[in-house]
């Protein structure tokens, strides 16, 4: 059913619904959810002169014969939202009564569960939600709609969930920690994660009595004994394992990969019995076609698969990169609507395909990457991260059927409780916004009427112009930052990182680009900004924002066009506008990138690493990638490498003569390599994209020296080559330490003797992944 048929609804109430005429009164009353099969009940009261009979239409292809009866039953056979009719016909004339029937899939006895940045504690009334950039929780009273608490937990909370006992678990990424709370915010326990492990999503399996969490930097889910708030499992999951979930008879758990390879996006399956792989359900490069409200493209940035509470299908919402499209590709040039849209991917659960041609492309939005679903699963419910907003999607034919806007700032979760409310957690507002559900979840009415606004956190980490940095880098709403509300910094900077594709930007003067993170950059701390090195401030985005994403910018055209102020490197545009000056503060307080995972367990170089720096020394990598930040770029120094290529196009409109030397600093996460992404790991880089040495002296080294190089090359990190610590020896092999035996955790992780590294970095061992993206 189309968005249309909704307004028939409209005019219903949650109440008999009347029609009145000079002659006849037909009224009806609104039925309660039924599931498919069940033997529907149809009332309907009229009064007026001699014989009454009633018409009913269904609203599935299928009407009753005319009748006096008042009373019928009909069998749906398909899940649904109908509008039906029942005409009241007398002598005088005919009159009508209308309202939508749910039917619905059956439903398990319990429902399944996803990861997610706010939760319902339904049993002691609250609401609580995780505050990423001030390191607290808080949870509010869904009786007063007041705030109760803010409470500290670990660096960086990513996402929370209630345990059977009705404490709250929250995943603390940047200290690789689970901090366990009771309801009312006073810390329990603290359970250790592997280090460097960047802990995402957390969800509980209440049947088995683990929650599960994703590993993110490792590629693993680690299953933690509620019990004994312990680490029992670990299992590889696939690169970037982000959002899990677990199926309503706790047996499938799934995990969301976050960064998707140029192919197309991914969910991985394991068996909750053996926490092993069983499937990965490929979510497939869009076939478009590119329009104003369609386009190609690979779904990216899966933080959350969320499972129907009817168990039917994975919903997986996400961004949608047009990595197909451009001058160079296929000769179309990219435009703001055909860059970067938001879509909701769905795969059968019952055949485990992906059902493209029910994929949602929600026009106009960015950043849609979290839902729910109501409790029958007949609507979800799409946080709009770029656009402040939500969207509500009929789950049964995918038409949006409501919405709402102006929500804070940067909507990334948000819940349901049993009064039908729904709370958005509005994390760059620092607030809850509650909104008044009811009459979509009873298909009486449509809109989400606004309730209030909670501010959950004072407890503010973020210098002020940070922080409103970090709202204009989101907001996609703002018509300075785009047009129609598709792109802001954002989309493909999601947490100052980056996306992880490679792009054409021909059209824009330059050539094929992998995107590059922010993270540790300083803004321009380490030097201009992009491969080809054409912005000198981060105010230069300014020409981004007026010519691609569309946006009027934000400063006044005179300004902006005065002297040389309408080129990148021209005349500066630092303190001509507060949202760029505060852009640029935020850019600029990204100072750090996060710690390696394959540096041993106590955050130092391993043994091979360590090696690995005296040959990156020998090689010749320190002359470019030099100094603290591992680079030459404020040098303004430009080198050809030997990776230019036609492809490359050109720096500015004109010839493309080198390109900056990018950091290294956490370039384990930053697959794939080079500039056009050619380089699908590191050993690529320094062996079939080097074959004339003119990237480093690598062609003499032996296959040992390789290995060690690329092993220090996934270690470096925050620290300098020069701070480095040289690690100590191994135990010999009559030591009582039994040599190089590997007992598990961290020393698995990271390899206890150079054999088991080798394999790791040539990607053998199961657990290692995403240093190399698309291996």
């Amino acid at each position: 059913m189309k968005r249309g048929a909704y307004a028939i609804a409209a005019g219903a109430a949650s109440f008999l619904v009347a029609v009145h005429a000079a002659a006849v009164t037909v009224e009806v009353g609104v039925n309660p959810p039924s599931p498919v099969g069940a033997s529907v009940e149809f009332s309907a009261q009229a009064v007026g002169t001699g014989e009454i009979t009633f018409t009913w239409d269904f609203g599935d292809g299928q009407k009753g014969e005319p009748g006096t009866t008042s009373t019928v039953t009909h069998v749906y056979e398909a899940p649904g939202h109908y509008p039906v009719i029942v005409v009241a016909k007398d002598s005088t004339g005919a009159r009508s009564a209308s309202f939508l029937q749910t039917i619905h899939r059956a439903l398990p006895a319990t429902p399944p569960e996803a990861s997610s940045s706010i939760v319902h504690h339904a049993d002691r009334a609250r609401v609580c939600n995780v505050n990423a950039d001030n390191d607290t929780i808080s949870c509010l009273s869904t009786e007063t709609l007041e705030l109760l608490f803010e409470a500290p937990v670990g660096r960086h909370p990513r996402s929370l969930a209630v345990a059977p006992d009705g404490t709250l678990w929250v995943t603390n990424q940047d200290d690789a920690s689970v901090s366990v709370l009771d309801a009312d915010g006073t810390t329990l326990a603290t359970s250790e994660l592997p280090p460097a492990s960047r802990p995402s999503g957390i969800v509980m399996n209440r049947a088995r009595g683990v929650a599960y969490v994703a590993l993110q930097a490792l590629g693993e889910v680690a299953e933690i004994d509620l019990a004994t708030r312990t680490v029992v499992r670990r299992a590889s999951a696939g690169p970037w394992s982000t959002g899990v979930a677990v199926d309503a008879s706790s047996s499938r758990i799934f995990v969301t990969r976050f960064i998707s390879a140029p192919t197309g996006g991914e969910v991985a399956e394991l068996s909750a019995d053996s926490l092993e792989l069983t499937r990965r359900f490929p979510l497939a490069l869009d076939p478009g076609p590119d329009t104003e409200a369609t386009a190609r493209g690979v779904p990216n940035y899966l933080r959350a698969a969320v499972p129907s509470p009817d168990g039917y299908a994975l919903w997986v919402p996400s961004k949608q990169d047009n990595v197909l499209r451009g001058a160079a590709r296929d000769g179309q040039a990219l435009t703001f609507e055909t860059s970067v849209r938001t879509v909701v991917s769905l795969v059968d659960l019952g055949t485990n395909q992906e059902l493209l041609d029910e994929r949602s492309d929600l026009n106009n939005r960015a950043l849609g990457l979290s839902l729910t679903f109501s409790p029958i699963g007949d609507y979800a419910f799409v946080a709009l991260l770029g656009n402040n907003g939500v969207e509500v999607l009929d789950a049964y034919d995918r038409q949006i059927v409501a919405g709402a806007f102006e929500l804070g700032k940067a909507p990334d979760g948000l819940v349901l409780d049993d009064a039908g409310r729904l709370y958005v957690n509005s994390f760059l507002s620092r607030s809850v916004v509650i909104l008044d559900a009811s009459s979509v979840l009873a298909s009486t009415g449509f809109s989400l009427d606004r309730i209030g606004e909670v501010v959950v956190s004072t407890a503010e980490k973020l210098p002020e112009q940070v922080l409103a940095g970090k709202v204009v880098f989101y907001d996609a709403s703002d018509l300075r930052m785009g047009l129609d509300g598709y792109i802001s910094c954002a989309a493909c900077h999601l947490d100052g990182f980056e996306d992880g594709q490679v792009w054409d930007f021909t059209d824009r003067g330059e050539g094929l680009r992998n995107t590059t993170s922010l993270l540790g950059k300083r803004g321009t701390g380490q030097g201009r900004l992009h491969w080809s090195a054409n912005f000198d401030e981060v105010q230069d985005f300014e020409h981004d924002i007026r010519n691609a994403f569309g946006g009027s910018g934000f400063l006044p055209d005179e300004t902006f066009n005065e002297g040389t102020r309408n080129m990148t490197l021209g005349d500066p545009k630092a303190g001509l506008s507060p949202e760029l000056d505060a852009l640029s503060a935020y850019v600029t307080s990204l100072d750090r990138v996060p710690p390696s995972p394959y540096r041993a367990p106590d955050g130092h170089l391993t043994r091979e690493g360590w090696r690995g720096r005296e040959v990156f020394q020998r090689a010749g990598c320190a002359a470019c990638h030099s100094g603290p930040d591992f680079t030459d770029s404020p040098s303004g120094t430009l080198h050809d490498v030997g990776t230019l290529q036609a492809t490359s196009g050109k720096r500015l409109g004109e010839p493309l003569t080198g390109l900056d030397t990018p950091t290294l600093r956490g370039v384990w996460q930053t697959a794939p390599y080079l500039h056009d992404g050619s380089a699908a790991t590191l050993l690529d880089v320094i062996t079939a994209k080097n074959p004339e040495d003119r990237h480093g002296a690598t062609l003499g080294l032996t296959d040992a020296e390789r290995n060690d190089l690329t092993s220090y090359l996934l270690q470096i990190d925050n620290t300098a080559l020069e701070d480095e610590v040289e690690p100590p020896a191994p135990p010999s092999e009559d030591s009582e330490s039994g040599g190089c035996a590997v007992t598990g955790g961290p020393a698995l992780r990271h390899g206890a003797d150079s054999f088991l590294s080798l394999l790791l970095l040539l990607g053998f061992g199961a657990h290692r992944r995403r240093a190399r993206r698309s291996l």
